[in-house]
């Protein structure tokens, strides 16, 4: 008995260690997807009920969110040259997980490139065995 009790703890741990990796991969694929406004790739990632409040504090949709994202025009500098999540931290809750993602985005400005520091609380839940994020709530980290 205690033999399954450790075989069944220890697969439960490499499967909450793989599910953590596996949330890593997408939040990473999520922002290099959200860098580029590349809308096909973020709404792969976005269930269709997702609510997202933005720093403005108001909640939105995910045909709100998509519709702002465009492509540059050919030759248009990019405002965004880098994003970089320094940390990202998962908790999982069965078929539910909440991420938080510390992030810095290196934008273009009239005085050179500026960094400024963002932290998002990313709800994901896995429907069909495809985890997509349900909420997300940003916010700039004070100085």
């Amino acid at each position: 008995m205690r033999l399954l009790l450790c075989v069944l703890l220890f697969v439960s741990a490499g499967a909450a260690a793989d599910t953590t990796a596996d949330l890593v991969a997408l939040e990473q694929k999520l922002t290099d997807a959200l860098f580029r406004s590349d809308a096909e790739a973020v709404g792969a990632l976005w269930a269709d009920d997702l609510v997202w409040i933005g720093l403005n504090g108001r909640p939105s949709s995910k045909a709100e969110q998509l519709a702002t994202m465009k492509p540059l025009p050919a030759g248009t500098p990019p405002s965004v040259l880098a994003v970089t999540n320094k940390d990202v931290k998962v908790r999982l809750y069965g078929a539910s997980a909440v991420v938080v993602v510390l992030s810095t985005w290196t934008t273009r400005a009239e005085a050179g490139e500026r960094k400024t520091d963002f932290v998002a609380t990313h709800v994901w839940n896995e429907r069909d065995g495809q985890w997509r994020l349900v909420s997300a709530h940003i916010a700039r980290v004070a100085q």
